[in-house]
């Protein structure tokens, strides 16, 4: 099975990963889409816009569906 958006890990300060939970709750997102969307708004804040050719831009800004 092929996926879309592969995943690389992240080591998170345990006081920063009890942070993003509830960031991600209060937005209702995943804590990976909602680590995504942050890092997105702060490069483009900084008005960066390198993107390494082998990577792709995964559209990360909505929030979870609630089913």
């Amino acid at each position: 099975m092929q996926k879309d958006h592969p995943f690389k890990n992240v080591a998170v300060p345990e006081g920063d990963h009890w942070k993003l939970a509830k960031i991600a709750e209060h937005e209702d997102r995943s804590m990976a889409r909602q680590l995504a969307v942050m890092i997105r708004e702060k490069f483009d804040q900084l008005g960066l816009s390198y993107l390494p050719t082998d990577q792709k831009a995964a559209p990360v800004s909505g929030k979870k569906s609630k089913a």
